[in-house]
């Protein structure tokens, strides 16, 4: 019982006061019981430690004996005077030139074995996060709004759904393919090919756009998808799509979880040791469409809850000339696999249930054997990253507890992965995940910050979920020259793997991509209101001429804004990255980069006629005509030169409702962002 008993943890629920009966007045409350991850270190394998210490050597044996060398020479030569070592040099080195040349030889060889046998840099060039249009944004209440008209679910099963929901911790603005709720609608490979296309060619798209690679250029491709695999494979669709070389290295993962984007990783990083001057692309997605459950077992229906869209593209190279260009340098890839084990094996598990309909099926041990798996990997990782302090410590109080006989009593130590890491991107797998992962780790809220807001955000999008909690700290301006980050991932298998990047440089990135629309975010989990505008200007002078509107995309509005302050509106989608802010007047000021966009003041009512009627929706979707405010500087060409946008500020101009953003002002004017 005591083991079974440290599995649990408990939760007081439902506080009130008993209304009637002879107990009115008192208290009450509900106690909730839930499984949890095991402490990590209540039963370290010392062969784990090992694991970890041997991949620490194999490593570091060539500059192990540097040291010893230089004891040694030292010992020997400060022995001598000065004169008895000039005497010793010449007589040592009075060769003949046969043997000069055959000690040149064995240094040049042994040298050149050394430098060849090295293992070669891997850099990160830089990758791309796809993000959906947002006419694929399903809240919480809508999906089951929607899963309840599709007709394929009983109330019961809504009602689990709904609750799961709930305490998922994921928001309202996360993508779903909508066409899934559609009556009669059934999985088609053409439905998974499509909706696969769609985010893999976006994130590569942006991809390309963003390094200046053609794909052409391209020598190596993984990607992995863990319940969709048509034939032709997927890394065939994108070798068709993009017309790339006949001699392309692909590869396509299938069926691994969502653990598989590092997998994919490692395996782009042995090819490339292998492959010299090269590039690899390593793309990580899942087909939501393809994989939706819609029958009414339970354990089935906890996929359906978390999963989402997304998809990430990686370009990695082990090209010496991309060391000042790259934005991280790869460490280490530590893999952990507990397939051995059959609960392992089967804690998540893709079958047909009673009525043969396939799902994935999710065990009630799973978050005890990703807790055993994830103590495996990080055990292992320990020796490779921690400082030597933190290692001694670590070690010493598992030799104690294996040796002393209150060991039971006795509080494991936790080493602390803050000195080690100053960035942890954990796999968005749910709240639950992620509260258990903070508390066994001693993380802060911080540390979780990037997760909680990708889970939040996207929700669980799988492999690729830990490149967006990447891209979002990123967004944050967070990384910097010489900082590590922790990317850990787990899934089915049972597998748990770590990958470890050092920074290049200071990340800076362009806030407007894929598109124009910034895949992340600028917000904090648990905020209430919108964030501070910090970094963004207000408009000093008055709208006179088009001349005004200068290269950096500044747009002038129509009076001065001295000692005006920003106030965050209402805007119809809360995410800062697309919020041009409104000031307390109702002006509009710059904010940011404008690009190739113009921001427009609607001129006319949207909504209702002169009169105060309401419009039918038929009439509510006509272009709209409105004045442009500010022009962004135009498009990139090319050759990388700006291409000035064909339209002035002060024109009249017809635009559509629903091909950009609108924001409304304090005044109640609306503005419309709308790329030209």
């Amino acid at each position: 019982m005591a083991g079974e008993h440290t599995l649990l943890s408990t939760e007081i629920v439902n506080r009130g006061v008993e209304a009637s009966g002879p107990d009115a007045g008192s208290p009450t409350f509900s106690v909730r019981v839930r499984r949890r991850l095991p402490d990590f270190l209540q039963s370290v394998n010392l062969k784990y430690v090992k694991l970890g210490y041997h991949y620490l050597i194999s490593h570091g044996i060539y500059l192990a004996t540097i040291p010893v060398l230089v004891v040694v020479f030292s010992a020997e030569v400060g022995s001598l005077r000065r004169e008895e070592l000039w005497r010793k040099v010449l007589e040592e080195t009075s060769y003949d030139l046969a043997t000069v040349l055959a000690f040149f030889g064995v240094l040049v060889f042994t040298l050149s074995v050394y430098f060849m046998s090295r293992p070669r840099p891997i850099y990160l060039v830089d990758f791309a996060c796809y993000r959906p249009s947002d006419d694929l944004k399903v809240s919480r209440e809508e999906l089951i709004e929607l899963a309840r008209k599709s007709g394929k679910f009983d109330e019961e099963s809504l009602a689990f759904q709904s609750r799961i929901l709930k305490s998922s911790g994921i928001g309202d603005e996360a993508y779903v393919p909508k066409s899934i709720f559609s009556p009669g609608k059934c999985a088609t490979m053409k439905e998974g090919r499509a909706e696969a296309s769609m985010v893999m060619f976006g994130a590569l798209d942006e991809l390309f756009e963003k390094c200046r690679v053609r794909p052409k250029d391209v020598g190596i491709l993984v990607v992995n998808c863990s319940l969709f695999n048509p034939t032709p494979s997927l890394s065939a669709m994108i070798v068709n799509h993009y017309k790339m070389r006949g001699n392309i290295l692909s590869y396509n993962l299938g069926g691994m979880g969502c653990s598989a984007g590092i997998i994919a990783l490692d395996l782009a990083r042995d090819m490339l040791q292998a492959n010299p001057n090269n590039y690899a692309v390593v793309v990580s997605t899942e087909a939501v469409s393809f994989t939706w459950y819609t029958g009414c077992n339970r354990s089935m229906l906890i996929p359906n809850c978390f999963f989402r869209m997304g998809c990430s593209a990686v370009l990695l190279s082990n090209r010496r000339r991309d060391f000042r260009r790259a934005k991280y340098r790869l460490e280490h890839i530590v893999r952990t696999h507990k397939g051995a084990d059959s609960r392992s094996f089967r804690c998540v598990y893709q079958e047909e249930d009673e009525q043969r309909i396939k799902g994935l099926s999710i065990s009630r041990d799973l978050m005890e054997v990703g807790g055993h798996a994830l103590k495996t990997n990080i055990t292992t990782l320990g020796p490779l990253v921690l400082p030597f302090s933190e290692q001694l410590l670590f070690f010493a109080a598992l030799l104690f507890r294996r040796r002393s006989s209150s060991s039971s009593d006795a509080k494991p130590y936790i080493p602390d992965y803050k000195l080690a890491f100053e960035h942890f991107c954990m796999h968005a797998a749910s709240k639950a995940v992620l509260d258990e992962l903070q508390r066994n780790l001693e993380l802060s809220d911080r540390h979780m910050e990037a997760s909680r807001a990708v889970l939040h955000r996207f929700g669980n999008t799988s492999s690729s979920s830990i490149w967006y909690e990447l891209a979002y700290l990123e967004a944050k301006g967070r990384v910097r020259r010489g900082d590590r980050v922790w990317q850990l991932a787990f899934g089915s298998g049972f597998k748990c793997n770590s990958a470890v990047w050092r920074a290049m440089r200071r990340v800076t990135i362009d806030p407007y991509i894929n598109g124009g629309r910034a895949v992340l975010f600028a917000w904090s989990v648990g905020r209430t209101s919108l964030p501070s505008f910090e970094g963004l200007r207000l408009l000093p002078a008055p709208f006179r001429a088009p001349s005004l509107v200068g290269a950096c995309g500044m747009g002038l509005g129509q009076r001065s804004f001295r000692g005006l302050t920003v106030k965050a509106t209402t805007v119809v989608t809360p995410m800062e990255d697309d919020i041009v802010g409104v000031l307390d007047t109702g002006d509009v000021k710059d904010l940011k980069p404008l690009n190739d966009r113009v921001l427009i003041k609607v001129a006319e009512t949207e909504d209702k006629t002169a009169g105060g009627f309401p419009l039918t929706e038929a009439s509510q979707e006509k272009p709209s005509v409105g004045t442009v405010i500010a022009v962004g500087p135009g498009p990139f060409d090319e050759e990388r030169k700006r291409k000035a946008l064909a339209i002035a500020p002060a024109g009249i101009v017809t635009y559509s409702k629903y091909a950009g953003s609108e924001f409304n002002s304090a005044d109640g004017s609306d503005y419309s962002l709308e790329r030209i």
